[in-house]
């Protein structure tokens, strides 16, 4: 990317030099969950995903808060794995296990 505000906005998938094509279905699989699930989770989009999940979970009454804290967790774990293992960039890595922790953290 050549700016920040470039790395920011995109909401399309990885912003990394691109994937090498996937070599099996396991990567296939890792393609189709980060691009169904980048939207929602890279670039601005996210402040909104946070809040959905937010309201959604502090809401009066709301039994299932918790819930959808941790799958919010879970799937924000998982889309950094995948998008680590198949980009390679260093703060994916990172950025799973910090998630993967919260979610263990949580649960215990």
């Amino acid at each position: 990317m050549d700016s920040w505000w470039a790395q920011w906005t995109c909401v399309g998938g990885t912003c990394a030099p691109p994937a090498a094509p996937p070599a099996d279905p396991f990567e296939r699989a890792l393609d189709t969950y980060t691009s169904l699930t980048a939207p929602f989770l890279r670039g601005y989009y996210v402040f909104v995903t946070v809040a959905v999940v937010w309201f959604v979970s502090e809401a009066p009454g709301s039994p299932v808060g918790l819930l959808v804290e941790s799958a919010f967790s879970v799937i924000f774990a998982i889309y950094c794995l995948a998008n680590f293992a198949r980009c390679g960039e260093a703060h994916c890595i990172e950025t799973g296990l910090g998630w993967s922790v919260l979610v263990i953290v949580s649960v215990g």
